[in-house]
C-alpha cells in the first residue's frame, strides 16, 4: 500500500519522500545503501532531519501532518525497495522531508569525470591541459561543483530578473527553467557577457548548486 501511495499522491515541489532522499544519496552521491540508511537515521535522531508523516485514506491526505518522534522505535529501514519508519501508528501514511534541508545536509556533487566537451572551453580556457588534468585528479570526489565566477554571477542575476519580470513561474519544471536560461545565455554570449552559450543539460545539472532550484530559492 505504501508504494502505491508514494507513486500516486502528488507532493509539494519543496518536499521529498524518504525514497527520493535515499536515491539522492545512493545515485547522486554514490553512497552504499547501508551508508545512506545509516546517515539518514543519524541525522533524524540528531534532530537535523525532521520527517513529516501525513495520514492517507483512500489515496488522499487527511487532517494535519505530524512529525516522526526522535526515537529508535521509528528507525528508518528499507524493505522491498521502500524506505519507511520501522513503527508507525498509522497503517497508511506518507513520509516527507524538506528537499532544501537534504541538499544542505548532503550537497550535490559532480562526478569525478571531466566536464562535457561543450563546457571545457568555458571552464578551462587559457589553461595548460596537462595542469588542468593534474589539478582535477588531485581534487577529492566530494568537492562541490565550481563553475566559473562570471557564469554564476550572470546566471544568478538573470534568474532573479526573469522571476521579477514574471517569466519564471512557480509551476515551471526544472527542465523548463534550464531551457529558458539556455536561451538567455545565447544572447549573453553574443554580447560578450559569457565566453560561450551554456547548454540545457549543463544548466539543469547545476541549478541546485547555484541556489536556483527550487524556484522559491530565487530571491
Amino acid at each position: 500500500m505504501a508504494l502505491d501511495i508514494e507513486q500516486h499522491i502528488p507532493l509539494d515541489e519543496d518536499r521529498w519522500t524518504l525514497n527520493q532522499v535515499f536515491d539522492h544519496l545512493t545515485l547522486t552521491l554514490s553512497y552504499s545503501e547501508e551508508r545512506a540508511l545509516r546517515e539518514m537515521e543519524q541525522q533524524r535522531l540528531a534532530g537535523h532531519l525532521m520527517v513529516q508523516v501525513h495520514m492517507v485514506v483512500d489515496g488522499k491526505p487527511q487532517g494535519d501532518p505530524e512529525y516522526l518522534p526522535l526515537n529508535k522505535k521509528h528507525k528508518l529501514v528499507r524493505d522491498l525497495g521502500f524506505v519507511h519508519p520501522l513503527a508507525l501508528k498509522w497503517s497508511a501514511d506518507r513520509c516527507t522531508v524538506y528537499k532544501q534541508r537534504i541538499l544542505q545536509l548532503w550537497p550535490s556533487c559532480p562526478p569525478a569525470s571531466p566536464p562535457a566537451p561543450d563546457q571545457q572551453l568555458e571552464d578551462g580556457a587559457g589553461l595548460d591541459p596537462l595542469k588542468v588534468d593534474a589539478g582535477r585528479a588531485a581534487l577529492p570526489a566530494t568537492d562541490p561543483p565550481k563553475p566559473t565566477k562570471p557564469t554564476i554571477v550572470w546566471i544568478t542575476a538573470e534568474a532573479r530578473q526573469l522571476k521579477a519580470d514574471g517569466k519564471i513561474t512557480k509551476g515551471m519544471s526544472k527542465t523548463e527553467l534550464a531551457s529558458l536560461l539556455e536561451h538567455q545565455s545565447e544572447g549573453a554570449a553574443e554580447a560578450g557577457k559569457l565566453k560561450k552559450q551554456l547548454t540545457l543539460r549543463y544548466i539543469r545539472n547545476q541549478l541546485d548548486a547555484w541556489g536556483l532550484w527550487p524556484i522559491s530559492s530565487i530571491k
